[in-house]
């Protein structure tokens, strides 16, 4: 390593005349290795984050919208043909509800905090989404202004999931606390996705893995292998010789005192394919403000990226994602501002265990499918005695979808419901006996 370093000061006239210009100069030896070093950053083994997003992607059309949430409640509600004219009310008000709100979200983006626990194999993230202020069946009579939700620290989390990954099995829990509904099920072969909130410490996980396997070589440990720097493609990267693969750095022209921008390219002159550019801490490459994948061929970006706000841990507090389509048209824009931060805290294992509060209906697709709809059938007759009336609706024409073979208990259900105190619920119950022909 030191004979490198002394030849590349010998021959820095040379590169300063012959290769610094326009399009960049060699790494020397220092700044190769401070690009290794990003490389190798050492992970957190244990994360909670609490931060905000918010999501803009391209448009869908109303006709698409409402579409997707007539979907949606034909499984709650069933058919409208079947519904009494209380219960159609509710269903259409839902239906613009929803339409509305997303075309509202559309121009705003859709907001969201976001809670991230990790630690290990483990991940736990609450989220609850924001919603903007919108007005539905405008300039009619039925005319309403809906609130919107603003999200801050006292907002309380509507949604939890949890995964994780134990000697091959992976498993999958899932909280609706609006709903109280519990969900768990386990897969063999699956692996762990971490929360891209994970991805704003650090180089773009596209730049670091395309540097490690071209800058470092694998070694065997005590159990598993790592990577370490590889001192004759080191030796390759600031001599130009590294393959098809070609760095430049140079000053940042925003900043030239304290970033420098790094330009990573693939191919040739004559097959160009993509390039790489980061504008990173002078003396910390893994703080990266700006990274773009670019297609060569194409000449359009892939993914550009902007962080900003960096902490001791070297987490950004401030990002801005764009990915871009094989046109080059705005495909998912997401941005994050991160509220807290804590690296390597102990997090207690109730925290990823599967224990939903009391009053929350467990669906356990551990089970075979036999015994999960046995569990099923047995939540819903509890709750066709629940106090909402909509709640004890959906139990009905879910239980009526369950038990289409077993038309005699069926019927022994219709008949219990035609006493409800809700007219919508007594109309399904007899719709249920008149369509199965036991209404005797």
């Amino acid at each position: 390593m030191k004979t490198r370093g002394y030849i590349i000061v010998i021959l820095g006239a040379c590169l300063t005349l012959d290769v610094l210009g326009d399009t960049g100069k060699l790494p020397n030896d220092e700044q190769a290795m401070k690009l290794v070093a990003a490389v190798l950053q050492e992970g957190v083994e244990s994360l909670d984050v609490t931060f905000y997003a918010t999501i803009i992607e391209p448009d869908k059309s109303e006709s698409e919208i409402r579409r997707w949430a007539e979907d949606i409640l034909e499984d709650i509600y069933g058919g409208g043909e079947t519904l009494s004219a209380v219960a159609a009310e509710q269903r259409s008000r839902s239906v613009e509800m929803n339409v509305t709100r997303v075309l509202k979200e559309q121009q705003v983006g859709r907001k969201m905090k976001v809670r991230v626990q990790i630690d290990g194999n483990r991940q736990r993230m609450d989220m609850v989404f924001g919603k903007p202020e919108f007005t539905i069946f405008a300039g009619t009579n039925r005319e309403e202004v809906l609130p919107g939700k603003e999200l801050g620290a006292d907002t309380a989390f509507e949604m939890t999931d949890v995964k994780g990954e134990d000697e091959g099995v992976y498993t999958h829990v899932e909280y609706f606390h609006e709903g109280k509904r519990a969900i768990i099920r386990t897969e063999a072969g699956k692996k762990l996705e971490r929360s891209s909130i994970v991805k704003l410490r650090g180089m773009p996980a596209a730049a670091s893995s395309m540097l490690k396997r071209l800058l470092c070589k694998k070694e065997s440990t005590v159990g598993r292998e790592i990577y370490v720097p590889d001192e004759i493609k080191i030796d390759k990267l600031c001599s130009g010789t590294l393959g098809n693969m070609s760095v430049t750095i140079l000053p940042d022209e925003g900043a030239p005192e304290i970033n420098e921008r790094i330009e990573i390219s693939l191919g040739d002159e004559k097959s160009p394919l993509l390039k790489t550019i980061l504008v990173c801490d002078k003396e910390d490459y893994s703080r990266v403000y700006f990274y773009e994948l670019r297609n060569l061929g194409a000449n359009r970006p892939i993914v550009q990226r902007w962080c900003s706000d960096f902490d001791s841990n070297g987490f950004a507090h401030s990002s801005t994602e764009i990915k871009y389509d094989d046109e080059g048209n705005i495909k998912r824009k997401l941005a994050h501002r991160i509220e807290s931060v804590r690296v390597n805290v102990a997090i207690p294992n109730e925290v990823f265990e599967f224990s939903p509060p009391d009053g929350y209906a467990v669906t356990d697709l551990r089970l075979t499918p036999a015994e999960r709809q046995a569990a099923e059938i047995a939540r819903l007759k509890e709750w066709l005695a629940h106090e909402m009336w909509k709640d004890r609706l959906r139990a009905l024409v879910r239980l009526e979808q369950l038990l289409k073979d077993n038309p005699s208990e069926l019927r022994d259900i219709a008949v219990s419901m035609q006493g409800d105190e809700h007219a919508a619920v007594r109309k399904r119950a007899t719709a249920i006996l008149e369509r199965v022909g036991l209404n005797k």
